[in-house]
């Protein structure tokens, strides 16, 4: 499998667990990334980050960067690949 397949995957996965997870967040009124640049393009970002909730916040900084590092972490480690083979 070559390289530039290997990242096309792994993206692809990260993708399908970020749509998830922000359809998921918007069910549970969780803001998003996506209402965050809104919000902080609209009134500055000290304000921005003054409106969020703390799960909001604790979602956006935390939960969503973890998540989507596991995702690729486990891409990886599930189908065994690894960037040293072609």
């Amino acid at each position: 499998m070559n390289k530039v397949f290997k990242i096309f995957l792994s993206g692809f996965s990260i993708l399908i667990v970020a749509l998830l997870m922000n359809f998921f967040a918007s069910h549970l009124r969780i803001s998003t990334w996506y209402e965050f640049v809104q919000d902080a393009s609209s009134l500055g970002l000290v304000s921005a980050l003054k409106n969020q909730t703390l799960i909001s916040f604790f979602f956006m900084f935390v939960i969503y960067p973890l998540v989507l590092g596991v995702t690729g972490y486990f891409f990886f480690k599930v189908f065994k690949l690894n960037f040293n083979t072609e």
